[in-house]
């Protein structure tokens, strides 16, 4: 009996054991289910404050993306309207200058006449680099892809810089190398404005000595080297050259004048084009600036370059209608064209030239597009509903590439920015109203010769620069 007692004793002792470990492991249970419980509800309250603040985030970058597109939208128009309205004076100030250039003057009065006139061209261009660094800022640069040939491109650019350089006692040399293609495709007219601004600047920071462009072809790119005998510049700052409204100190920006922004625009532009470009400079021993482009090479030269070029001519006594509602303007653009042997019939709005259209007979139209009343894409978009298919020509203070593409859409055939030149003017004569009209070509309503359609590709190959060195 006394084996069983104590066996009995021991089964005893292991059950309260038994009973006070469970005990304890259910007391530690329920603490970890505690613990548990507490973690999951402030993880759960984490959670909810951090969807609060991503909701607060987005909708924080929400509002900050629709402020930056809002202000971006009135920069863009702001910018246009300025544009217009100093587009609109500065033609009527080119426009009477070139006429007065063209009258009886003494030498005293010539070079009065030229000294305006080239201070006018300055203004023009310092409103297009801003219109220019404003598209590019924006992502509305649009590059061409048209055949030209670059050794004659980059010859025709020095050309017409040598009287800027001989002015200042300066060498200007050009060597075009051998390999260069005859025939590239890209954008020659943003190469040439990137060109006319390196050269430009080389003779403007360069008292004495000698400018010298290179072009050669390397490894399938476009390769012009600008160098120059100028002040050079400090170590330091070449990093920061290509960046916006920099000069080299600001001593030379009251010396030589100017924005800072030429050397940015060729930054981009020529980034933009899958390029790049670099300067090697020193104080007091002159700068190289080097660009380098890649373009397609052109096997056969475009049927439609014929080896005389595009003809210069244009049919005299042909009747142009001018709807423009600035009267300086119209005294400008009739009396230029006056001077080219064109008839020339005035509209102050798009009531009038609509009236004008119906009732007469006109081989071209050249039409302003901010009118009072109903504007000029809607007076076109009229003009070809009620039968005339001639040649109607944007000429107008709006030069951005939206207001191009708005041109198009409204029927118009072609577009000339205010300030205009004469050869851009020439230009327009010569394309639309030929000295010769194809054979094909049946007279339409409106007096005109019949086109295929009136949609033609604005800033293409054949396409019409504004202003001085191809415009805005």
């Amino acid at each position: 009996m006394p084996d069983l007692a104590a066996a009995l004793a021991l089964a005893e002792r292991r059950l309260t054991r038994e009973r006070q470990a469970r005990k304890q492991a259910e007391a530690l249970l329920e603490a970890k289910s505690r613990d548990l419980y507490l973690a999951n509800q402030q993880l759960r309250a984490l959670a909810q404050d951090l969807e609060r603040q991503v909701a607060q985030r987005t909708e924080d970058l929400a509002r900050a993306r629709d402020e930056a597109v809002a202000a971006s939208r009135a920069k863009t128009d702001f910018l246009a309207v300025m544009s217009h309205e100093i587009r609109t004076p500065l033609n009527g100030v080119l426009g009477m200058l070139e006429l007065l250039q063209g009258t009886a003057l003494d030498d005293e009065q010539r070079h009065l006449v030229a000294t305006a006139r080239h201070s006018a061209q300055l203004l023009l261009a310092l409103l297009n680099d801003i219109l220019d660094f404003s598209k590019i800022e924006a992502g509305r640069l649009v590059l061409e892809s048209v055949p030209f040939q670059p050794a004659a491109l980059v010859r025709a650019t020095v050309d017409g810089l040598r009287g800027q350089a001989h002015a200042k006692g300066l060498a200007l040399t050009c060597h075009a190398a051998d390999d260069l293609p005859p025939w590239v495709r890209g954008d020659p007219t943003r190469l040439q404005q990137v060109l006319v601004n390196l050269v430009g600047n080389a003779i403007k920071f360069t008292e004495q000595g000698w400018v010298a462009v290179r072009a050669e072809w390397r490894d399938a790119h476009l390769v012009v080297a600008v160098q120059d005998t100028g002040i050079g510049i400090e170590p330091a700052r070449v990093a920061a050259l290509f960046e916006p409204f920099v000069q080299t100190d600001a001593s030379h920006t009251r010396r030589f004048g100017g924005t800072g922004l030429g050397l940015a625009i060729c930054h981009r532009l020529i980034q933009a084009m899958g390029g790049t470009i670099d300067v090697v400079s020193a104080p007091g021993q002159g700068s190289t600036f080097t660009f380098r482009v890649p373009l397609p090479v052109v096997v056969q030269a475009p049927a439609s370059q014929p080896a005389g070029g595009a003809t210069t001519q244009w049919r005299r006594g042909a009747r142009a209608l001018v709807v423009e509602d600035n009267a300086i303007n119209q005294q400008v653009v009739c009396r230029l064209l006056q001077r080219q042997g064109v008839e020339t019939v005035v509209a102050g709005d798009g009531a009038q030239a609509l009236a004008l259209l119906r009732e007469e007979p006109f081989d071209l139209v050249l039409m302003d597009c901010q009118l009072p009343g109903m504007d000029g894409w809607e007076t076109t978009r009229r003009a070809r509903a009620q039968g005339f298919r001639g040649p109607v020509v944007a000429l107008t203070a709006n030069a951005t590439e939206d207001d191009r593409r708005l041109c198009l859409a409204a029927g118009m055939d072609d577009f000339l920015a205010k300030p205009f030149t004469v050869a851009g003017l020439q230009a327009v004569l010569a394309r639309w109203v030929p000295a010769d009209p194809p054979a094909s070509a049946a007279p339409m309503a409106g007096g005109a010769a019949a086109m295929d359609g009136h949609g033609v590709s604005i800033g293409t190959q054949g396409g019409v620069g504004s202003g001085p060195a191809g415009g805005a």
